[in-house]
């Protein structure tokens, strides 16, 4: 299952989506569907939005909240980088978002409560940070995110906000999921008798391919022999002009 979160560094509603998906971003994930119990490795991300006047090399960022946002993304966005094994930096952004309007004051009170190096996370945020946030801004971009929160699940699926059947939505995508790769499976079964009847079928476009060039071949190369004829008549008479 791959899940993709996009949002602003100080959006409120952010904030209260990512407060009630935090607990279930785990590699293993599992949901309850009609009945029935699915299980799913999950591919989580999540990406900034914002805009760039400038380019990656030079961003020219400006976060829609204001330049304090901007420093938070910075700082997130390096948590992610570093801290991405087993999701532990959505526990930082979850403690961070408690109160979005202190962002990024609790940097320090949350990188501490949830065992995150902050000096590490400083020296990103001030090395690579606007690069990173350039990044995550290009790519929100063009994949045509304008509202956040917005979630796309398996690259396709684009849920706005966080409505009240999000888990159900969540667990169709891994139903359809688990359902192609058992039709895959079926196809790959049954592959190597598809491989004995088509070998018919090759040597049948084998005598095709062979009998185009045959009837085709003498009247192509009198074709080419009459345009070399001519390009090189061309040429001559371009180098005889004064």
């Amino acid at each position: 299952l791959k899940m993709d979160m996009y949002v602003m560094g100080k959006c409120p509603w952010c904030a209260e989506s990512l407060e009630h998906i935090a607990d279930t971003i785990k590699c293993d994930y599992t949901c309850d569907y009609n009945g029935k119990t699915l299980n799913a490795r999950l591919q989580f991300n999540v990406h900034m939005v914002g805009l760039n006047n400038g380019t990656y090399e030079r961003p020219w960022l400006r976060a829609i909240h204001g330049p304090s946002e901007l420093v938070g993304e910075r700082i997130e966005l390096c948590a992610r980088q570093h801290y991405a094994k087993d999701y532990e930096y959505i526990k930082f952004m979850k403690c961070m978002d408690k109160n979005v309007s202190t962002i990024p004051i609790r940097a320090p009170e949350c990188a501490a409560k949830h065992g995150l190096d902050l000096d590490l996370l400083v020296a990103c945020a001030n090395m690579n940070g606007e690069q990173l946030v350039a990044g995550s801004y290009g790519y929100s971009s063009w994949m045509g995110i304008e509202i956040t929160p917005t979630f796309v699940l398996n690259s396709h699926k684009k849920i706005v906000g966080l409505p009240k059947n999000f888990s159900d939505e969540v667990c169709s995508q891994i139903e359809l999921t688990s359902t192609s790769l058992a039709e895959v499976s079926t196809s790959a079964d049954a592959q190597p008798d598809m491989q004995v009847s088509e070998a018919p079928l090759v040597m049948s476009l084998v005598a095709v391919f062979f009998g185009f060039t045959v009837c085709l071949g003498a009247p192509f190369f009198v074709l080419m022999t009459l345009r070399r004829r001519a390009r090189g008549e061309r040429r001559s008479l371009l180098r005889s002009e004064p």
